[in-house]
């Protein structure tokens, strides 16, 4: 028998009434009851069962009392215990770009539903939490929650929540539909992401750019629509003015940057920058003008190098675009400059026509270090995609030079600066 389910009935054993009067006052048994089970259940741990003892590995058994002492401080009989994934818990562009999958203590407070975070573990150490959540789960004999353990999904309802989800068409996972215009409604996001991996849909163009060493490399810039961003349209600008001087065809090529190269490039960047101070740089405000509002004073300014520089704008619009485009231009600037006195090289990335199966293949290999065996990449695709499907992806990847295959499958030096974000767990950011 359930140990907190002996607790129950010995107290109901102890109040055989409904209500008992005491002292000219009527006490509600019932009420009674839950508060001193409370008190009992909140007090100490009870012990792990021999079965318990042998269920749980060793690496959860520290972890019980820091998580139950956290639930004691609630002061409250929880109601539910929910796991549920995060991935907002990478802070961009650290490292840490792992999901992480936190246990919660569902309970009302004091007339609606609350949950506190008792735990969290990243994505590779999760198989911890749901015995967590299964233990406490079962010590309260409360529900325990999970309704994505076999991916990472952050779209699933809470356990108070579950009314407002849906079943994914594909997996039958309870989800809540986004309200972005390009994601589908009826299947979730992993189930989004597998049907365009099987259709082989076209996922866009990409743009990254990073500097260093070898195989020493800082990311600086990554954009799935460069022409959307000024940063990428000025380092698209200067490539698209040097590859017609040369005669390359500026499409699908990995673009390294160094020696004279990389002083054309700063010189670019420096001659834009100062066109730009020319154009907006204020001059003295008028005397008349020192007193009045200061909404009528629509300048910027912008600190670089010690000095201030102060910026109008034109009879047109506004300041801030430009100055927001100053800006990067200015940090561009160090970093070529960086690059020259450290003798880095710069690596430029225009990565057209690729696939969502494409990136599917560039995250796996990324994951695993940037080199695989084909067997592990079969055994990765082989739900999704047939040896065929698998074989000409694969080989259009060599022949693009994002691959090489000969006893392993490797990323080539323009592999390694393709792929999103699966790209970013893989640089040394400084």
């Amino acid at each position: 028998m359930h140990l907190f389910t002996k607790i129950r009935q010995f107290l109901q054993s102890r109040f055989s009434k409904t209500s008992v009067t005491h002292t000219s006052e009527e006490i509600d048994v019932e009420e009674k009851q839950t508060e001193l089970l409370e008190q009992v259940l909140l007090t100490a741990l009870p012990p792990l069962s021999p079965e318990e003892e042998a269920s749980l590995p060793d690496s959860t058994k520290p972890l019980i009392p820091i998580i139950w002492e956290k639930i004691r401080k609630i002061g409250s009989k929880p109601l539910a215990i929910q796991a549920l994934w995060d991935e907002e818990a990478f802070i961009w562009p650290t490292r840490e770009t792992e999901a992480h999958l936190c246990l919660w203590v569902v309970y009302s407070h004091p007339t609606d539903y609350k949950a506190d975070m008792v735990y969290s573990l990243g994505e590779s150490q999760s198989a911890i939490i749901p015995l967590l959540g299964k233990y406490f789960a079962q010590k309260f004999d409360i529900p325990f929650y999970f309704p994505s353990p076999n991916e990472v999904d952050d779209d699933c309802p809470t356990w108070w929540e579950q009314d407002k989800g849906i079943h994914c068409e594909d997996c039958q996972k309870l989800f809540i539909p986004s309200d972005m215009s390009h994601r589908p409604k009826d299947i979730c996001y992993p189930c989004h992401l597998r049907r365009e991996i099987v259709q082989d849909i076209p996922s866009g163009d990409s743009f990254t750019i990073s500097y260093g060493n070898e195989s020493e490399f800082a990311c600086v810039y990554y954009s799935y629509y460069p022409r959307d961003s000024n940063f990428g349209l000025d380092l698209l600008t200067f490539w698209e003015e040097y590859c017609m001087s040369q005669n390359i065809l500026l499409s699908d090529e990995l673009m390294l940057i160094q020696g004279l190269e990389l002083e054309k490039l700063h010189y670019f960047m420096e001659k834009q920058k100062e066109e730009l101070f020319i154009l907006y740089q204020s001059t003295e405000i008028e005397s008349n003008l020192e007193n009045t509002s200061s909404k009528l004073d629509r300048s910027v300014t912008i600190h670089y190098k010690d000095q201030t520089y102060k910026l109008s704008p034109s009879s047109t619009g506004s300041i801030y675009p430009i100055k927001h485009r100053l800006e990067q231009l200015l940090y561009w600037r160090d970093i070529t400059q960086f690059c020259i006195e450290e003798e880095k090289e710069i690596v430029i990335i225009i990565a057209k026509n690729l696939t969502c199966r494409d990136n599917a293949f560039f995250e796996f290999i990324h994951s695993q270090g940037g080199q695989i065996t084909y067997l592990q990449l079969q055994e990765k695709f082989n739900k999704l995609l047939s040896k065929d499907e698998i074989l000409k992806t694969l080989n259009k990847l060599v022949i693009r030079d994002y691959l090489l295959h000969s006893e392993k499958i490797e990323l080539t030096l323009k592999g390694k600066h393709t792929g999103g974000y699966s790209f970013f767990q893989n640089c040394n950011f400084q």
